[in-house]
């Protein structure tokens, strides 16, 4: 680490300081911070500071201050003196630089004539930042200009204060929440054999319209991306113009619990979206949903909370490929404001965090009279980036990126009666990419599991309430259920 002032500040510091010397009867004091330091001196030049630190962040080491030996004790200056590191970190570095510090119980490291010093408002300060990889101890010296020397001995804990201890799992579970609401709802649009679109297109009370029309025969995709020079479509083969639009709305609930002692926490995530898709002809639509998003999580790891509120828009576009194959993809883009605490509401912090996301979607489709079977293959990726922030102590934790991808297969199986449509799925899931945290049992194989039902009330006016879980998950459990209702005009 390079020293704070260049070679002309060198000269004329020493100056500076036997003018101050001379005419105010001065000492120069450099103080802990308190917490997390401890201070032991050994001799009058000679000190040690002893504390922990947290993997990742930034922690105020010590500040430099001068003051005035006066006899009213009422009188101190700012003194930038001049800092080098005689004693590298190893796993970690150390910044030097001139700061606005506020708010510090002053712990001086030697007995003064004056009790009431406050800090003033700018000090020459010491940071320690560990690496986001560090662990075990760390340490390095400190030679201040008038001989004083710093022995500073760090511990350095996993970083488990910031957001981004939960967030991997938060942003699991929140992307595939809206992507799920979002990606079923598709599906109801461009089936081409279930029982909403039996009965949208004829009597709803004949019972034939319960089993596919066995005369339809399957197209191949050069016959469906046509261009056509009908003013009714827009440049696709031409469906029926009556009800191309479609406007719903979902709520979702997830509860989530995580076992490891490292990361052990619960959270829930309510969802509200409302969605709007137009079909450019039977066999291709697109739309857009919104959607506002609550957590509210108990982080026990740190004896904490966490709250969050989001917003996220999502545009999506599905198409049928033919009867029985069709393709859907969805992208999203949100801002998340995060509220925290540790140590039981001791140490506050806020953090904003932007999140990306798309999902790509094929879906299969085979039917044996009334029953029907979809299965999915799906690719997930989400990235969320949080701004860097500072937490009530005056901890720095230095901004953070998490990603997250997912590829997961699936089967639906369901039966269709005359107003409703009974069914469960199964998935198999496999994590492609997820940012571990050191310490927590992380298990990239899961699966998911669900039962639901779709409600058929008018030809026009249609539901869906749903449950899953989440299966084997090491130290990991999810519930989730959602409800939703679509109108078609």
């Amino acid at each position: 680490m390079a020293t704070a002032t260049n070679t002309s500040s060198r000269k004329i510091i020493p100056l500076l300081l036997a003018a101050l010397l001379f005419w105010t009867e001065s000492s120069m004091a450099v103080e802990a911070p308190g917490s997390p330091f401890t201070v032991t001196v050994t001799t009058n030049t000679a000190r040690t500071y002893e504390g922990t630190v947290t993997a990742g962040q930034t922690t105020l080491v010590a500040y430099e201050r001068d003051i005035l030996v006066s006899t009213s004790c009422s009188s101190q200056n700012t003194l930038l003196s001049d800092f080098s590191l005689s004693t590298p970190a190893n796993q970690g570095t150390v910044d030097f630089s001139g700061v606005t510090l506020t708010g510090i119980t002053i712990q001086p490291w030697e007995d003064l004539a004056c009790s009431s010093w406050v800090p003033p408002e700018e000090a020459r300060a010491i940071y320690y930042t560990a690496d986001t990889t560090a662990t075990g101890t760390d340490s390095f010296i400190i030679t201040i200009t008038g001989g004083d020397t710093i022995t500073v001995l760090v511990t350095i804990a996993p970083a488990t204060s910031g957001v981004a201890t939960v967030t991997p799992a938060l942003l699991q579970s929140s992307v595939k929440q809206t992507t799920s609401m979002i990606s079923s709802r598709i599906k109801r649009v461009i089936i081409p054999h279930t029982l909403f679109k039996e009965r949208s297109t004829d009597s709803p009370t004949h019972e034939s319209n319960l089993v596919p029309k066995p005369e339809q025969t399957a197209r191949r995709l050069s016959d469906i991306i046509k261009v056509s020079v009908s003013n009714d479509t827009i440049g696709l083969s031409a469906g029926d113009a009556s009800m191309r639009h479609g406007i719903w709305t979902n709520i979702a609930y997830t509860s989530a619990d995580n076992d490891n002692s490292a990361t052990e926490s619960s959270m829930d995530i309510n969802s509200y979206i409302i969605g709007y898709d137009y079909k450019l002809s039977e066999r291709m639509a697109m739309g857009v949903a919104v959607t506002y998003e609550q957590v509210d999580a108990d982080l026990d790891f740190n004896n904490g909370d966490l709250d969050g509120d989001g917003y996220t828009m999502a545009p999506y576009f599905a198409m049928l490929l033919t009867d029985y194959l069709a393709m859907d993809i969805i992208a999203g883009y949100g801002i998340v404001d995060y509220d925290q605490n540790r140590d039981f509401g001791a140490t506050k912090s806020s953090v904003d965090a932007e999140r990306q996301f798309v999902q790509f979607s094929i879906n299969g489709f085979h039917y044996i009279e009334q029953w029907s079977f979809n299965t999915n293959l799906n690719f997930l990726y989400a990235h969320e980036s949080q701004d860097s922030y500072i937490e009530s102590d005056g901890t720095r934790v230095k901004s953070n990126n998490v990603e997250f991808s997912q590829l997961s297969v699936g089967l639906e199986v369901a039966y269709g009666f005359k107003y409703v449509e009974p069914y469960f799925t199964v998935a198999y899931e496999y994590d492609t990419q997820y940012d571990e945290i050191s310490g927590a049992n992380y298990d990239r194989n899961g699966g998911d599991g669900g039962l639901g039902c779709r409600l058929f009330f008018s030809d026009q006016l249609s539901g869906d309430m749903y449950g899953s879980t989440k299966l084997g998950r090491d130290d990991y459990d999810e519930y989730s259920i959602l409800g939703n209702l679509r109108y078609d005009f």
